[in-house]
């Protein structure tokens, strides 16, 4: 949760949405950014995302 804050406080830094790309582990922090906090972020895009297999 510490990276999620850090990355929302550099965001509100910016003063305009962004488009929020993640790569790896990026797509899941991208979610937990733009869940709670849709106005700082335009777009959001992630790639080569961690896929939990359930059984």
């Amino acid at each position: 949760m510490e990276y999620v804050d850090w990355l929302i406080a550099r965001l509100e830094e910016i003063g305009s949405p962004v488009d929020l790309v993640g790569h790896d582990w990026g797509p899941a922090l991208t979610v937990r950014v733009a869940s709670p906090r849709p106005d700082l972020v335009r777009t959001r895009a992630g790639g080569d995302a961690v896929i939990a297999w359930c059984r």
